[in-house]
């Protein structure tokens, strides 16, 4: 089995909204229903996304069920959350400057899909 630990930072050069997926290819549709069978880590910006009221986030929760939640404690280095980012629905916002989630994941496949949403 592998140890794979990532912080997560911003994807580009403006505010990243992403939702990630690892093992299964998900539509828009399929984001809003049930975890796809066998998914190892599942982020969702509708679920799971503990933040303050400045809408900082500090933990973004697994749905797989599989608990690999992303966490971040240092306030400078939240994500903001976004309510209706993108067609009404929420995204996390990454500053492109020092925000990032950091989570450790372990993998026993080395073969992965990993699926991306963002503007």
């Amino acid at each position: 089995m592998r140890n794979t630990s990532r912080m997560l930072h911003s994807l580009c050069a403006r505010p990243v909204l992403w939702l990630l997926a690892i093992s299964l290819f998900m539509s828009a549709s399929l984001c809003r229903g049930a975890v796809p069978g066998g998914s190892q880590l599942w982020w969702r910006a509708d679920a799971g996304v503990t933040k303050d009221g400045g809408d900082a986030v500090s933990q973004w929760a697994d749905q797989s069920g599989n608990n690999h939640h992303a966490v971040q404690s240092t306030a400078a280095h939240k994500p903001l959350y976004v309510a209706g980012a993108i067609n009404g629905q929420p995204a996390l916002r990454f500053d492109n400057s020092n925000d990032w989630l950091g989570a450790t994941v372990n993998l026993a496949e080395t073969n992965y899909t990993l699926a991306v949403v963002f503007k």
